[in-house]
């Protein structure tokens, strides 16, 4: 919808945009490893240890909140409403919490002011990367 977006010659390829959005948690010493409920550390300091898959591992970001700020061409900035991240079991019976916040979050980004975004796809996935001394 932006004077700005228009192509000059539409001929050419539309190019799509793609952001890659990564949320880690830190963990107590910010050193992004985690205590499991198992008492195995979450991340894998030491090559052949076992990494626990657990949500302990994500304490550091269940049920807590996060926005996405979008700036325009213009220089605007326009901020989604919060967004809430929940664990698997705190999502409907038939959609994993990916999906779920996968869906929030395209529909907060359509919601922004003045159709800054008017189209989106989010995909959504969680998984453990291990923690870095």
């Amino acid at each position: 919808n932006d004077v700005l977006d228009e192509r000059l010659n539409t001929v050419t390829a539309l190019a799509y945009q793609k952001q890659n959005v990564t949320l880690i948690a830190a963990g107590p010493l910010g050193d992004g490893l985690v205590k499991g409920t198992t008492g195995v550390k979450c991340g894998n300091p030491y090559p052949g240890s076992t990494v626990s898959t657990s949500d302990g591992c994500y304490d550091d970001l269940l049920n807590k909140t996060f926005a996405l700020t979008f700036t325009s061409k213009l220089n605007q900035s326009f901020t989604t409403k919060p967004l809430v991240i929940i664990d698997d079991e705190a999502g409907s019976a038939s959609a994993s919490g990916a999906t779920v916040l996968a869906s929030r979050i395209e529909s907060a980004l359509e919601e922004l002011p003045n159709y800054v975004i008017d189209d989106c796809e989010v995909d959504c996935t969680f998984t453990y990367m291990n923690g870095v001394n």
